[in-house]
């Protein structure tokens, strides 16, 4: 295999030309398709292209994939859990009687969903904010735990364990989606794979977890302890989750690219994504009503409960 590399520069289609994305081969023809422009990239460094970490394959570049799997096992995983959570306030006296408590869940993993274009399009512009915003996030979601565990009302928890824990989740997920494009190209399915299945697991394992805990100290003390987790682990993440290509010092804004707006793949699959979703939360909404209203003998349905939507 030969140790040659080779670099170019290469206008990207669809751009100025002053647009360039840089080309790096090797024996193994990784090639790395981040725009410069785009991810801004300091024009100084094209020359020292060869000291980046490889694309698709290294040290780095799993270590990433690992970091955005604890990301998506932690940020996404505690909200798809709250189904047992959702059981413990309706049978609680202090909650029982407030019927929104089900906003709790809702607000927390349909507001990350939503804010996410909006942030990643402000990070796609403003590249240099993607780490800190990470630190930022982690500091709100672990706040945010703490100011739940002491609510008395359906109220603050939608604001703290709901709104809350959206909007710092959502600050800390969204640069390892920006990011992901830099790292992997040709394996870029098998890491998104990777990284997706972070919050499968955590669907599988926290809700029998939590629904012990809950019904041994209560949700204050469970809520404290994530806090915690988040803690212990968000040195972890912020030191694997990085960008592959170096940020320009004196980087301005980013112009951002509506063009795919203009393709029809685009339309096909935002249409398809669309129907999709109109089914994919359903059984997360009414399963553990369901099953809590009249719960099974049986093992295997109750492990089904977190299996059903997020496996």
């Amino acid at each position: 295999m030969s140790t040659t590399q080779l670099h170019t520069l290469q206008a990207t289609p669809g751009t100025s030309t002053d647009s360039f994305s840089v080309i790096s081969t090797t024996g193994d023809h990784d090639i790395d398709h981040a725009s410069i422009e785009h991810f801004g990239v300091d024009p100084e460094q094209h020359e020292k292209v060869s000291s980046l970490p490889p694309v698709d394959r290294g040290k780095d570049a799993w270590l990433f994939i690992a970091g955005c799997f604890m990301v998506e096992a932690l940020i996404w995983g505690f909200p798809f859990s709250f189904g047992v959570f959702q059981k413990y306030y309706s049978t609680n006296p202090q909650f029982a009687s407030n019927g929104n408590i089900a906003a709790i869940g809702t607000s927390a993993s349909g507001l990350m969903y939503l804010s996410a274009p909006i942030i990643m399009a402000v990070l796609g512009r403003y590249p240099v904010l993607a780490r800190p915003c990470i630190m930022v996030g982690f500091v709100i979601t672990i706040s945010m735990l703490i100011a739940a565990s002491f609510a008395q009302s359906v109220t603050v928890l939608i604001l703290t364990q709901g709104i809350g824990y959206a909007i710092g989740g959502g600050l800390v997920y969204s640069p390892c989606m920006l990011y992901m494009d830099e790292w992997f190209v040709y394996k870029k399915g098998l890491a998104l794979g990777i990284t997706w299945s972070g919050s499968g697991m955590a669907g599988v394992v926290l809700p029998l977890v939590i629904d012990i805990g809950l019904g041994k100290w209560g949700f204050r003390t469970i809520l404290r302890i994530w806090a915690v987790v988040l803690v212990l682990f968000a040195p972890i993440v912020l030191y694997t989750v990085k960008p592959r290509l170096p940020i320009a010092k004196e980087s301005g804004p980013k112009r951002i690219s509506l063009d795919f707006l203009t393709a029809s793949t685009f339309w096909w699959y935002q249409t398809a994504n669309i129907i999709e979703g109109l089914g994919f939360f359903l059984p997360g909404i009414y399963l553990p009503s369901k099953f809590f209203s009249n719960p099974p003998s049986s093992f295997p349905f109750f492990f089904a409960l977190p299996t059903k939507i997020y496996l």
